[in-house]
């Protein structure tokens, strides 16, 4: 059953931007704090979150697009400008996303591309750029590591019935409901979960490897947004071309 109160939004949409023809690893800024990967090999930290500082709830609007950008914004290790985060309107954010959509030819009564939600973030200034993801490999790394990620997937409707522990899984009979844009905060490598931030204001959901997998393998998508360029992305390799708007 489709709960009434939880908007999806989330549609898909690819293009050159969309992909990349190397690792991300090979991308990412090199900011990992040595001192929790050195307690990570020992066992002594295993798990990371990030603080969610702040969290904006979508309701049953199809506005994830902007909300689960939002959400990504506000996800930081120190505390960052809460006046900045109030002021954040994350509907208005969603709205610029469908104006990006339709300013590409893409029309759609509600709801918005994940492309379009990276562009308007950094013509927000949230971030000065992205790169994508279909790795989960990559995803555990960088989450664990770096920063939180956004998400763009696949939604289905055994996914809202969570366990006890809060723990959503795409049962044998689970039916397809939408696309959905979040915010992934926090993985635990002992369990195998990834921790998702909720903008229909009912908590926490913790998404197993497997349903991480399979969601990204159905045309999903992991995005890694940076705050200042890798030198690195300068380079040439072959087939590798930095389109303008490419996501730098």
């Amino acid at each position: 059953m489709i709960p009434t109160d939880k908007g999806l939004g989330r549609l898909e949409h690819f293009d050159s931007r969309n992909w990349r023809l190397s690792t991300v690893m090979d991308y990412i800024p090199k900011r990992v704090n040595m001192l929790r990967k050195v307690a990570r090999g020992l066992g002594i930290r295993d798990k990371r979150s990030w603080r969610q500082w702040m969290t904006y709830y979508q309701g049953n609007v199809g506005a994830c697009t902007g909300f689960g950008s939002a959400n990504k914004v506000a996800a930081a290790p120190v505390r960052p400008n809460m006046t900045q985060l109030r002021a954040l309107d994350a509907m208005a954010w969603y709205h610029a996303n469908q104006a990006e959509d339709r300013a590409h030819g893409r029309h759609y009564d509600e709801g918005a591309t994940t492309l379009a939600a990276m562009e308007v973030g950094k013509r927000l200034g949230h971030w000065s750029g992205y790169y994508w993801s279909y790795n989960l490999n990559e995803v555990h790394t960088v989450v664990h590591d770096t920063d939180a990620v956004i998400f763009g997937t696949n939604w289905y409707d055994s996914m809202w019935d969570r366990d006890a522990e809060g723990i959503a899984r795409i049962t044998k009979n689970a039916r397809l409901v939408g696309g959905h844009l979040y915010c992934i905060n926090g993985y635990d490598p002992r369990r195998g979960l990834l921790r998702k931030v909720s903008s229909w204001n009912d908590g926490y959901y913790f998404l197993p490897d497997e349903a991480g997998a399979r969601l990204l393998a159905e045309d999903g998508e992991c995005v890694v947004t940076f705050e200042t360029l890798p030198p690195i992305m300068a380079r040439s390799e072959p087939g590798f071309t930095a389109e303008p708007g490419f996501g730098y």
